[in-house]
């Protein structure tokens, strides 16, 4: 993922921390901080995605709202190997 790519998905992620689930969820709310900090450190982007996945399946069917959907676009316009591993976790959850 170029860096233009990083900026954006966490431009996306600080639109999600404003919106109302994410303070509700203590545990959703440690995995955007957690994929903020290691995309800002540098780090692989793809493990946070994994570690997001699941919560986005979750609340894009309990809650969803644009900045999740935003979130879930962007992801899927990526490369197949992204979309592979939302999908397979998603499955597995």
């Amino acid at each position: 993922m170029n860096k233009e790519n990083i900026t954006h998905l966490l431009s996306l992620l600080s639109a999600i921390q404003k919106t109302q689930f994410y303070q509700s969820d203590v545990q959703f709310k440690q995995v955007i901080i957690e994929a903020i900090d290691s995309l800002n450190k540098g780090d692989n982007p793809e493990v946070s995605m994994v570690r997001l996945a699941p919560f986005l399946d979750r609340y894009l069917i309990s809650n969803p709202c644009q900045e999740l959907i935003d979130l879930q676009l962007f992801l899927l316009k990526g490369t197949n190997k992204y979309r592979g591993i939302i999908n397979m976790t998603g499955w597995v959850h």
